[in-house]
């Protein structure tokens, strides 16, 4: 039996975790993070990445990165767990313990964790319901992860939205003011002031709703997973006639714009102010946005959409209720 060297991953094991995230595919859609896996991560905190090598090979990895979210109306310090892989060739052995166990050294001190599950994955259930690595587990909340194809109706479904650009001190005053009572929502106002582009709705001079629509590429590119949907290329002239960019081929990235940091007074649905924005700025051909799940699905033929259980770890907060659904920190 081959030894197993668990350690700590840095910028050089770039390649070997990109290799092991592309051959350890999870349930959901297909993620790229290019040649640099640590970049996206990075974007909201400082991640941590623990692997097990084989013979020099990463043959298993976990990763968690704090991060400052809202909770109880006051910014907090929590941890997300990500990136958990095993290599098909390493299933049925203990090497993940180890790894789990090591990640779980690494963030001594720390209550709790969060991590995010597919609804789909095969073994949801025995995630739900806790990891002796990670002590006892509570669903915190469900999202419905949406795509909406904004190159063909945006332009004219919510022309009455009163959506408009706004500059970043004014749509930051705006979030860090609507999202406090919202628990787990984003509170790092470095992080909110990073580059992007910042939408408002506004109710007469009130501002009521506010985002921010942010293009993920290269840290992070969801590619098109077999072939094109029928009629791909009618819908791929009707995209460049209107302005926005080409659908993909197979294998080729998606051209996506991500509604972030959203917040608001009078809606919890973000579907206006993220399709109106998208339309806005006229590139992407889809706008991606999270939702409570117990919302309907889209009702659009061309809209993709999917459920993510977030699971809490450790000591959670009891009053602890999930009600921001932050796509760009998952």
């Amino acid at each position: 039996m081959a030894t197993c060297d668990v350690r700590t991953l840095g910028a050089a094991d770039a390649g070997a975790l990109s290799s092991l995230l592309a051959t350890a595919r999870g349930v959901g859609p297909r993620i790229d993070r290019g040649a640099d896996p640590f970049a996206h991560p990075l974007q909201s905190g400082q991640p941590i990445h623990v692997g097990a090598f084989q013979d020099g090979r990463l043959v298993a990895a976990a990763g968690a990165v704090p991060q400052i979210r809202h909770i109880g109306g006051r910014p907090c310090r929590t941890v997300y767990v990500f990136d958990v892989r095993v290599a098909p060739e390493a299933r049925g052995t203990f090497v993940l313990g180890r790894v789990l166990g090591a990640l779980r050294s690494a963030l001594a001190g720390e209550s709790w964790c969060h991590a995010v599950v597919f609804a789909e994955h095969p073994r949801a259930g025995a995630l739900a319901r806790g990891l002796r690595w990670f002590d006892a587990a509570r669903l915190l909340g469900r999202t419905r992860h949406v795509a909406w194809p904004v190159f063909l109706d945006a332009p004219w479904r919510f022309r009455r939205a009163h959506v408009e650009e706004a500059d970043p001190e004014e749509a930051a005053t705006a979030y860090f003011d609507l999202a406090r009572s919202r628990d787990m929502s984003p509170a790092d106002e470095r992080r909110f002031r990073a580059p992007g582009r910042f939408f408002v709705r506004r109710a007469g001079r009130r501002v009521v709703a506010v985002g921010k629509l942010v293009d993920e590429a290269p840290a992070r590119r969801i590619l098109q997973d077999g072939a094109p949907p029928f009629g791909a290329n009618v819908l791929g002239l009707i995209a460049r006639m209107r302005g926005f960019a080409d659908l993909p081929g197979r294998g080729k990235p998606a051209a996506l714009a991500t509604l972030a940091w959203y917040a608001s007074s009078d809606d919890d649905d973000p579907a206006r102010l993220a399709i109106a924005a998208a339309a806005t700025a006229r590139g992407a051909t889809h706008v991606c946005y999270g939702v409570d799940a117990s919302r309907p699905a889209p009702a659009h033929p061309f809209a993709l959409h999917f459920v993510s259980h977030t699971i809490g770890y450790g000591a959670v907060p009891p009053a602890l209720a999930m009600n921001a659904h932050e796509l760009t920190w998952m």
